[in-house]
């Protein structure tokens, strides 16, 4: 962080079946990224069905098993009176390097996302209104984009987004 400003790098990738992201994350955590550094969007009701999806990749890497009950976790969001349906909701697990909880209160993060603009998401919320599921990946160097852009466009049968930009530190 130069400046009070920190550089974050992202990639997306889309995956049109809850089965078919598994793959992609094992590899990632595999490949020495963590829990916190992944994020999974979709619509709740495609959220809840993830779990199912998951039980066979279970015991493929220490870290699914967590991650599988965390989103088994989920509950839906309620909206406001009048609120219509809930947005895409993000999903964040684990604890951030040289943290022992991974957050502020220990618990994940969840919030709704504005995925309306296109210089971050391209086509990505039409995707999701049709039930696909994103896998977000956070690098902390250029080096680690480039594995993660590698193994997303692997196991993703549509392109990946790639995206690197500046905003003020948090304090």
């Amino acid at each position: 962080m130069a400046n009070g400003v920190q550089t974050y790098r992202l990639g997306i990738a889309v995956f049109n079946r809850p089965d078919a992201v598994w793959p992609a994350v094992i590899a990632l955590l595999d490949g020495g990224f963590g829990l916190h550094q992944l994020c999974l969007a979709a619509r709740p009701e495609t959220i809840a069905r993830l779990p199912a999806s998951a039980a066979h990749y279970r015991d493929r890497q220490p870290a699914m098993g967590a991650l599988i009950d965390h989103v088994s976790g989920f509950t839906p969001p309620k909206t406001a009176a009048g609120g219509g349906k809930p947005g895409v909701l993000l999903r964040f697990q684990g604890p951030r390097e040289g943290s022992a909880t991974g957050g502020t209160n220990g618990h994940d993060e969840a919030a709704h996302v504005d995925w309306n603009r296109p210089e971050l998401s391209g086509n990505v919320l039409d995707q999701i209104n049709e039930d696909a599921i994103v896998l977000g990946v956070s690098s902390q160097s250029t080096r680690q984009q480039l594995v993660s852009t590698r193994i997303l466009l692997e196991h993703s049968s549509h392109r990946v987004l790639t995206q690197e930009f500046i905003l003020p530190a948090h304090h």
